[in-house]
């Protein structure tokens, strides 16, 4: 079973959602696999510490999407634009986006769980 865990990231100024670039141009959520016996939450803490060098200290589960054999959990973050981002190397960049612009984003430009949590967010905001 493929489980992973993902921040949406928020801005509480603005409202943006923050998304980093990857290498191969895709846009994503930050997160990733969780590792054998880790727990979701503990998951998406670590994952996206690696990548951003930003601890989080609050979350809120938002929903776990199964799907073709997979587990995606993605979790609220807070986070303030002003916060200085150290990427990791799986990363080129990052963009706070706002709604209308994230929605915007083709499926082709985005990974797999980003696509999907995307396709949820859509759904609660019609």
């Amino acid at each position: 079973m493929n489980i992973g865990a993902f921040a949406v990231v928020t801005s509480p100024e603005t409202g943006n959602f923050l998304l980093g670039l990857r290498k191969d141009g895709k846009f994503d959520f930050f997160g990733g696999r969780c590792e054998k016996n880790e727990l979701p939450p503990i998951a998406v803490i670590r994952e996206f510490y690696e990548e951003t060098n930003v601890v989080i200290h609050s979350m809120n589960l938002l929903d776990k999407i199964e799907k073709k054999g997979r587990i995606v959990w993605f979790y609220e973050v807070d986070l303030y634009e002003t916060v200085v981002l150290k990427l990791s190397d799986e990363h080129t960049g990052y963009r706070w986006l706002s709604w209308w612009d994230v929605r915007k984003i083709p499926q082709k430009q985005l990974n797999r769980p980003s696509y999907l949590i995307i396709s949820k967010l859509k759904e609660w905001y019609k």
